[in-house]
C-alpha cells in the first residue's frame, strides 16, 4: 500500500508540474502576444506620424511657407518656359544697338593699339620702315594720278633741253616726257595700282587684317541669344539648392524621429527617394513583410480549417 501511495504521489506531482508548465507557457505566450501587439501599435503610430510629417511638409511647400519663405518651385523646381525665337532675335538686335557706340570705340582703340605694336616690331628691323612706306605710297598716288615722279621728269627735261626739243611750248615737256617713257596716262595708273598692291602686301605682312578686331565680333548673334535664353530659362526653372537641401534635411530628420518614437530600427536614409508621395506605401509594404517585427521575422499567418 505504501508503494502504491508513493507512486500515486509521484504521478500527482508530475501532473501538477505539467499543469504548471502549461500554465506558464500560456502566460508567456500571452505576454509575447501583448508585446507583439504593442510593438505593432507603435509601428503603425510611427507610420501615421510619418504620414502627418509628409502631409505637413507638402502643405508648407504648396503654400510657400516652408522655412517661412520657400514654395514648391523653390524646393522642386518648375517646368521651363517655352522660348520665343522671335523675341530672342529682337533682344539680340536691341542689345547690339545699345552697345554699338561703345563697341565702335573699343574696336577703334584696340585696332590702333594693335597697329602701333606691329609697326614698333617692324621698326626694330628697319628704323625707317614708316617713312619708307609713306614714300612708296606717295609714288603710287602720283602714278595713279597720271603724274611722273619729279626726279624722272627733271632728268628727261634736262636731256631734252640739251637737244633743244620742246622749248617754248607750254606743257610740251611733261607730254614729251610721258612719250619718251613709252607710257600713256592709263599705263601710269596701272603701274601706280600695281605699286599700291605691293605696299598693301607689305602692310598686311606686318599688320595683318586678321589680327584686327571687327565690329561684328563684338555683336550678339541670334544663335548666341537663343542659347543664353535657354540656359537662363533652365536656371530659373531649377530648384533653389538651399531650399531643396533644407527640405530634404527636414524630411530625413523628422522621418528618423518618427521611427525612433515608434521603436523601429531602420537604416538611416538621407535621400528623398522616389518622392514624398511614395514613402507611406513603401513603409506599409515593409510592415506587412515583417521588417519591423521585433523578432526580425514576419508572423506566420494562420488559416482556419474548414
Amino acid at each position: 500500500m505504501a508503494a502504491v501511495g508513493a507512486g500515486s504521489a509521484t504521478a500527482g506531482a508530475a501532473i501538477v508540474g505539467g499543469v504548471a508548465s502549461a500554465a506558464g507557457s500560456a502566460i508567456s505566450a500571452s505576454k509575447q502576444a501583448k508585446a507583439a501587439k504593442s510593438a505593432q501599435k507603435q509601428q503603425i503610430k510611427g507610420i501615421a506620424d510619418l504620414g502627418r510629417i509628409r502631409e505637413d511638409l507638402q502643405n508648407q511647400a504648396l503654400g510657400g511657407t516652408f522655412a517661412g519663405q520657400f514654395g514648391g518651385a523653390d524646393i522642386f523646381g518648375r517646368r521651363p518656359d517655352q522660348i520665343d525665337l522671335g523675341e530672342s532675335v529682337r533682344n539680340a538686335a536691341q542689345a547690339n544697338i545699345g552697345n554699338l557706340g561703345i563697341n565702335q570705340d573699343f574696336a577703334q582703340r584696340a585696332n590702333t593699339s594693335i597697329t602701333d605694336e606691329a609697326i614698333r616690331r617692324a621698326s626694330q628691323f628697319d628704323p625707317n620702315f614708316r617713312e619708307n612706306v609713306r614714300g612708296l605710297s606717295a609714288q603710287a598716288r602720283s602714278l595713279i594720278n597720271g603724274e611722273i615722279p619729279e626726279d624722272v621728269l627733271q632728268q628727261i627735261t634736262r636731256n631734252r633741253a640739251q637737244l633743244n626739243a620742246g622749248q617754248g611750248v607750254p606743257g610740251s615737256q611733261r607730254q614729251a616726257t610721258a612719250r619718251d617713257l613709252g607710257l600713256t596716262s592709263l599705263g601710269l595708273q596701272q603701274q601706280g595700282a600695281s605699286l599700291f598692291t605691293q605696299i598693301n602686301a607689305i602692310r598686311d605682312s606686318v599688320d595683318p587684317i586678321s589680327r584686327q578686331i571687327g565690329l561684328n565680333q563684338l555683336q550678339i548673334s541670334p544663335q548666341a541669344q537663343i542659347e543664353a535664353d535657354l540656359a537662363n530659362n533652365i536656371s530659373r526653372s531649377s530648384a533653389d539648392p538651399i531650399a531643396a537641401q533644407l527640405f530634404q534635411n527636414s524630411y530625413a530628420g523628422l522621418r528618423e524621429e518618427a521611427f525612433a518614437r515608434s521603436g523601429v530600427s531602420v537604416p538611416v536614409n538621407n535621400t528623398l527617394g522616389a518622392g514624398l508621395s511614395g514613402a507611406g506605401g513603401a513603409l506599409t509594404g515593409l510592415l506587412k513583410g515583417g521588417a519591423f517585427s521585433r523578432g526580425g521575422t514576419a508572423p506566420t499567418p494562420t488559416t482556419s480549417q474548414g
